[in-house]
């Protein structure tokens, strides 16, 4: 990844991971990923949760979706929130 990026940098990484998982999230969850993508801030985790998973209290989203979908359906999730940049513990542990 290059040191300095830039907001279009960040706005085609986004849009990249939009459009690799667009055809697992409408098969697994039956609604187009689109509708809760936002070109600045990504993926609306929230929205889609309230809209569509609808996670009960005190119950892990991602325990969640495997148990309601499939560890498949997990993943795609997991692939649309996981961080752009390492966190800095990761980078350590790297090293």
């Amino acid at each position: 990844m290059p040191e300095t990026m830039t907001y279009a940098d960040l706005f085609r990484i986004e849009f990249d991971r939009m459009h690799k998982n667009e055809k697992a999230f409408i098969h697994h969850f039956g609604v187009s990923l689109k509708k809760y993508w936002n070109p600045i801030t990504g993926f609306d985790i929230i929205g889609f949760d309230r809209n569509v998973i609808k996670t009960p209290d005190n119950v892990s989203m991602s325990d969640y979706i495997t148990d309601k979908f499939c560890k498949d359906a997990e993943q795609v999730i997991a692939n649309m929130i996981e961080p752009i940049f390492p966190l800095e513990d990761e980078e350590k542990a790297d090293e």
